[in-house]
């Protein structure tokens, strides 16, 4: 081992490799060891602090913030070292402008990642909330792809690149796309009205025009409904957009009207008996709220009741089986006071001469 002690430190510290010192290039290696340390241990008990922060809040944005920074921290550690190098090497500035144009990738790529992800959480919430998942996923998609041509505009545009001509071209070829397809796009945009508007959502029981059905999904370009009689109906959203829309899935309770006859020959008593009886049984029926009753029209055939009353819920089947009970009990009812319906009759007088 003499010959360890014979070496002349100095001079093998000056020895120059690729334009730097043996001496640059241990220095350069502490800082790297140094700053890992130092780095690792405070990245770490940074994140630990902040998710038990983060545990005691209801959103859940800042766990993924938090899972966010995790995965960017030997990013972080990269781009000190990449600031640190030009400082203490030395290469004609090929390292500096090395550096430089890596950092500006690296900061580019991280930010795209992190604009995905947030446009990730953001269309995940939306669907959570609104059941538009067919709708809102697509757009999801464009925004990340819109972010990626950026990024990759900024990166070029930061290497020295003349991007002038090309964001001109873009510009171009997104007027040209936009006349091409324009029916396209006008269905898109009446889109994001149906989905910032909320006319309807999948489940009502809506009506265009002619045309009705229950609603099963909103698209980009279309929405599909299905008809009562079960096939399904693809209307464009620039249709909806521009047509009348009754939705009775927004009602909350339904107003029913309907009429009850009886014959001519009944009592007035029984008459005010019926009222009753009507009455009576549209405050015991469940789901009714009664309105009125009122002995209104002597008909040609018949003494006609004219009656009100609502149904506790926008379902058009609940509101048939209120109506059915309700006449089922008022049949049962007039059977037992002796209380007769009226049908369309004539009775023909002949005068004898």
């Amino acid at each position: 081992m003499s010959w360890i002690t014979n070496i002349d430190i100095d001079r093998v510290a000056n020895i120059e490799v690729l334009g730097n010192t043996v001496q640059n290039y241990l220095v350069m290696t502490c800082v790297v060891i140094g700053t890992y340390l130092i780095f690792s241990i405070g990245i770490t008990f940074a994140i630990k602090k902040l998710e038990k922060l983060a545990a005691k809040t209801e959103t859940d944005l800042d766990d993924i913030l938090i899972e966010t920074l995790g995965k960017l921290k030997w990013t972080i550690f990269l781009i000190i070292i990449l600031i640190a190098a030009p400082t203490l090497l030395e290469a004609g500035g090929k390292i500096a402008t090395f550096s430089r144009y890596a950092i500006i990738i690296i900061l580019t790529y991280q930010g795209v990642r992190i604009a995905g992800i947030l446009i990730d959480y953001a269309t995940t919430k939306a669907t959570e909330k609104a059941d538009h998942s067919s709708f809102i996923k697509p757009f999801g998609t464009v925004a990340k792809v819109a972010a990626w041509i950026v990024g990759g505009v900024l990166i070029l545009s930061n290497l020295g690149y003349d991007v002038t001509s090309l964001v001109a071209g873009l510009g171009i070829g997104g007027i040209a796309i936009a006349l091409a397809l324009q029916n396209v796009l006008s269905d898109i945009f009446s889109s994001l009205s149906i989905y910032f508007d909320k006319p309807f959502k999948p489940g009502d029981y809506i009506r265009i025009d002619d045309q009705e059905g229950t609603v099963q999904s909103i698209g980009i370009k279309t929405t599909r409904l299905t008809s009562v009689q079960g096939e399904e109906l693809v209307i464009p959203n620039n249709t909806l957009v521009s047509s009348n829309i009754q939705n009775f899935g927004k009602v909350k309770k339904r107003r029913i009207q309907f009429t009850v006859g009886i014959c001519y020959e009944t009592p007035v008593e029984k008459i005010k008996e019926a009222k009753e009886i009507i009455t009576k049984v549209i405050k015991k029926t469940n789901d009714a709220e009664f309105d009125r009753v009122f002995f209104k029209t002597m008909a040609e055939s018949n003494l006609k009741f004219d009656i009100v009353y609502f149904v506790q819920s926008g379902n058009y089947k609940d509101y048939l089986t209120v109506q059915e009970n309700m006449n089922l009990e008022i049949m049962k009812q007039f059977e037992k006071a002796g209380i007769h319906f009226a049908y369309p009759t004539q009775t023909l007088h002949i005068k004898k001469s």
